[in-house]
């Protein structure tokens, strides 16, 4: 395979528009990354505590990095939540595909000036509706999260307003 080397470091009105888009799907993928590692780390971090008056300072601490370093991987940590066990796995499952393709494979092909990209308005409409899985499993932890925290759940959460209320957030000036 040949190197071929970046050239093209044109940067526009719309391809700025276009990279904020992809940026945004990032925090989003990050978040919900993020949230599913943490909500999955969360048990074995109650119990080191709990057991941290019987044990030296150095053994708690060894204990709690391995908390934090369990679940690296997002399937496995997402398949040992309980909101999975209990019905949420096609929503999770479709937001970890989603978060998958979104992170790994939407930019490939636009190493190139996006100005020249014809069918911009249709990609964008396909990216939408991988965020939207993504969004909606974003809405599942975030609700197990808050249980777990024993606060009460905003039921605007639950809205379709404020799922288009994210991916306006998201998308901006491409109608999804």
């Amino acid at each position: 395979m040949k190197m071929v080397f970046q050239y093209d470091f044109e940067r526009t009105e719309f391809s700025d528009e276009v990279h904020g888009v992809f940026g945004r799907i990032l925090i989003l993928a990050t978040r919900f990354d993020s949230a599913c590692k943490s909500l999955a780390r969360l048990p074995s971090i109650k119990s080191a505590t709990i057991t941290k008056q019987f044990v030296t300072e150095q053994d708690f601490e060894k204990q709690l990095r391995q908390c934090l370093n369990s679940h690296r991987n997002l399937n496995r940590a997402i398949q040992t939540l309980p909101v999975y066990k209990a019905g949420g796995s096609d929503i999770l499952e479709k937001a970890r595909d989603a978060r998958n393709e979104l992170i790994h494979a939407s930019t490939l092909g636009f190493e190139q000036n996006i100005d020249q990209f014809e069918g911009i308005d249709h990609y964008m409409q396909i990216l939408a509706s991988q965020v939207r899985d993504l969004v909606r499993g974003d809405i599942l932890i975030s609700a197990a999260i808050t249980l777990e925290n024993k606060e009460e759940i905003p039921m605007y959460c639950f809205s379709v307003e404020y799922e288009r209320s994210i991916m306006k957030w998201v998308f901006q000036r491409f109608e999804t």
